[in-house]
C-alpha cells in the first residue's frame, strides 16, 4: 500500500507542478484541483501506458473535461515525468 501512496503522491505533484493547465500551482487553496484526474492517470499507468498515451490522455482531459486548448509540449513533459514514476 505504501508504494501506491507514493505513486499517488507523485502523480498529484506532476499534475499540479508540471501539467497545471489552468495555472493554479501557486494557489494554496487549489492544491487539490486536479485530484479528479488522479484515477484515470493511475489506471493508464497501471495498464502500461507509455509517454504518447499519457500525453494524449492529458490533452483529452484539458480539452474535453476542463474545456481549454491543451499545450501539447506541457502535456508531453508531464507525461514523461508520469512515466518516469513507474519506471524507477
Amino acid at each position: 500500500m505504501n508504494e501506491m501512496n507514493e505513486l499517488l503522491k507523485g502523480v498529484r505533484q506532476v499534475l499540479l507542478n508540471v501539467w497545471d493547465p489552468i495555472g493554479i500551482r501557486d494557489v494554496p487553496d487549489a492544491q487539490d484541483e486536479y485530484d479528479d484526474y488522479l484515477i484515470p492517470v493511475l489506471q493508464a499507468l497501471r495498464n502500461g501506458a507509455e509517454v504518447p498515451e499519457l500525453s494524449a490522455l492529458l490533452i483529452r482531459i484539458v480539452e474535453e473535461q476542463i474545456g481549454l486548448s491543451a499545450d501539447a509540449g506541457q502535456s508531453r513533459q508531464a507525461a514523461e515525468q508520469l512515466y518516469a514514476l513507474v519506471r524507477r
